[in-house]
């Protein structure tokens, strides 16, 4: 963050400094130009009025260039040169010719160089003649040069100024900030723009213990459950306080019940896992070959309850982690079975819009009200009717199944009704 601060800080304050530069050498360019116009006004004046004198060479001029030449262009005298052609198409001529008045900056052809010229028509000897005037502008150019690299000094000197400050200012920015315990987040000690960030923060600290005493009263509630009926069955047994044909029920329950719990513990390792592992090794998985996968797995659940599954499917590849994206679908296609009614249905179809893949997951079960839609995929959380109480589970399926999704950036819609089955509505999105 510091670094974008002083990112931004730096080329503020570069992008103001050069832009001020070149605006400042632009303006002085225009500044010298209009001056040496202004100058050849002047002195136009003055050898307009001493004109015959200098043709007859009694009076010279040797800072300006003066040219005196008849209206089709041909040259009558030059002071800086002896044999000119015709100058009829130079272009302060042209002007000249249709305004009475010219001026331009251009390079000279006959003295190869660039000059400032001014012209004008003039009535010399009762005849119609063009007067021009010219002024080299090399030293312009050079006074221009000379300015530039003084410019080109200064702005490195800013340059390094700039990056002192934008250094001190994204520290002193970042200080109340670098200070701030996010546990305890005071206001009299951030910006005031940041009172809102600051609520935020006490709001997130606020869920986030609520959560957790949440999380722990429901891990206390669901593992003391099968620990309960472990801890009694165990005690009855050793105390012999069973039927000897009762026997195998008690072993029976204890085995359940610590099956139950060893898959409840390995749920809230997932759960754990899937919060603090941000970077996963992800690849190319054929999600069709995947879903063929767990339908094989779950072979023995679907015919225990008789129910029939279809199948359209397409190839498509989506980068991911196996192991996670086989989790995922899994638990989805397994709650199908789950709350499914004994001979029943589950419809998997694939179908791709746009480069997105969809995948729908319906089965033909006991549904799910639109009130529990926002509250499935709360850690513990089960539908208190009396069907799906009789119904195995830890409640922290749909959890680990949201997990999962946000991980890889699919998104999920539930369509239901109770008593008319549920469609999970998948959506992949290529990287």
């Amino acid at each position: 963050m510091r670094k974008k601060i002083f990112l931004a800080i730096f080329f503020t304050s570069f992008s103001f400094i050069f832009l001020s530069l070149v605006f400042l050498l632009f303006l002085f360019d225009k500044t010298l130009q209009k001056q040496a116009f202004y100058e050849l006004e002047e002195e136009f004046v003055f050898v307009e009025n001493n004109l015959e004198k200098i043709l007859k060479k009694e009076f010279f001029i040797n800072n300006y260039r003066i040219t005196l030449l008849l209206n089709n262009g041909e040259v009558v005298f030059d002071n800086f040169a002896n044999s000119l052609d015709n100058h009829l198409n130079r272009f302060e001529i042209q002007n000249a010719l249709k305004n009475d008045y010219a001026i331009s900056s251009r390079f000279s052809n006959s003295l190869k160089k660039d000059s400032f010229y001014l012209a004008k028509k003039i009535i010399f000897k009762q005849k119609e003649f063009i007067l021009r005037l010219s002024s080299d502008k090399e030293n312009i150019d050079t006074l221009i040069k000379n300015t530039a690299l003084f410019l080109l000094i200064i702005f490195i000197f800013s340059v390094c100024v700039c990056i002192l400050i934008a250094n001190f200012l994204s520290k002193q920015i970042l200080k109340p900030l670098k200070n701030l315990d996010l546990n305890n987040p005071s206001k009299d000690r951030v910006y005031k723009e940041l009172h809102d960030f600051i609520d935020k923060i006490e709001e997130n600290n606020e869920n986030t213990k609520r959560l957790r005493v949440e999380f722990t009263h429901n891990v206390t509630h669901e593992l003391k459950t099968p620990l309960t009926s472990i801890m009694l069955s165990s005690e009855m047994l050793k105390n012999n306080m069973v039927k000897k044909e009762d026997e195998s029920n008690f072993i029976n329950l204890i085995y359940n019940q610590s099956c139950a719990l060893l898959v409840m513990i390995d749920e809230i390792i997932k759960i754990s896992f899937l919060e603090q592992n941000k970077d996963i090794k992800k690849l190319n998985i054929r999600i069709d070959l995947l879903l063929l996968k767990i339908i094989k797995d779950l072979e023995f659940k679907l015919k225990e309850k008789n129910i029939n599954i279809k199948t359209k499917l397409i190839k498509y590849s989506f980068l991911c982690n196996e192991s996670l994206l086989y989790t995922m679908l899994f638990n989805l296609i397994e709650n199908a079975i789950k709350y499914n009614n004994d001979n029943g249905i589950i419809d998997i179809k694939m179908y791709e819009r746009k480069d997105i893949l969809f995948l729908s997951i319906k089965d033909s079960g006991i549904g799910i009200k639109k009130e529990f839609f926002d509250r499935i995929y709360e850690r513990f959380f089960r539908i208190c009717s009396s069907r799906s109480k009789e119904i195995e589970g830890t409640g922290l399926g749909l959890s680990i199944v949201k997990k999962i999704a946000k991980i890889h950036k699919i998104k999920i819609k539930l369509i239901s009704a109770e008593n008319e089955g549920s469609e999970f509505i998948l959506r992949f999105k290529k990287f």
